[in-house]
């Protein structure tokens, strides 16, 4: 099997409870999917969250924000805030593919330069 808590299981044993535990980690993945959607809803008119309108460069930095945001968190212990943030960045990084060209230029790769803002974004329109 292959659901959340077949895998916590697989890994940790049968009898994994308490702080680790399938059911926990099945609630965790269900916030950042909640949150993955709301995007469209609490950010319907924003270029950036959907990279449209060619917003490369927003979107991009709201990738990258986003991961020094979780990255934040995650060292602060606001675990519901970093899965709030990596569901809405997982959006915007899905939107990237499936609103834009990528894949009809011919890139079979994920394009590694959306979540390093060091690099550029090259040919993408």
């Amino acid at each position: 099997g292959s659901s959340p808590e077949e895998l916590v299981q697989a890994c940790l044993g049968p009898t994994a409870t308490g702080e680790v535990s399938g059911a926990k980690f099945h609630s965790a993945l269900q916030e950042i999917y909640a949150q993955n959607g709301l995007v469209d809803r609490d950010f319907v008119n924003s270029a950036p969250h959907h990279f449209n309108s060619e917003a490369f460069l927003e979107g991009r930095s709201l990738i990258t924000q986003g991961m020094v945001a979780i990255k934040a968190n995650v060292h602060n212990e606001n675990f519901q805030a970093a899965r709030t943030t990596l569901g809405r960045a997982l959006h915007t990084l899905q939107d990237f593919y499936s609103h834009s060209n990528w894949v009809e230029l011919g890139y079979t790769k994920p394009y590694s330069n959306l979540i390093n803002p060091g690099l550029p974004l090259d040919n993408l329109a």
